[in-house]
């Protein structure tokens, strides 16, 4: 379990995240249509830390050890997600 120490860490480490991903937003250097992928990655984390029982009942069902290893697998999902979708943007403006 983890100690409300760290979530608390962890609850304001996502708050500064969605501070700069709005500060960004609202200076116009990243566009909405690509935040949403920042945005979902966020929520996801807020979620997990605020529901860690989630995570144990994940790694339950897809026979994971550890819910640490569940988490570091979801993030490696994310990530991959992320740069799928990053090299789907960069493909896209080398063809114009």
């Amino acid at each position: 379990m983890i100690n409300a120490t760290l979530r608390l860490v962890i609850l304001v480490a996502i708050a500064l995240y969605f501070a700069f991903l709005l500060r960004l937003l609202k200076r116009r250097r990243l566009n909405l249509k690509y935040a949403l992928m920042w945005i979902f990655s966020g929520v996801l984390m807020l979620a997990l830390d605020c529901f860690p029982e989630f995570v144990r009942l994940l790694a339950k069902l897809l026979g994971i050890g550890t819910p640490v290893n569940a988490v570091f697998t979801i993030c490696a999902f994310c990530g991959m997600m992320m740069l799928m979708s990053l090299t789907s943007i960069v493909s896209k403006l080398n063809r114009q």
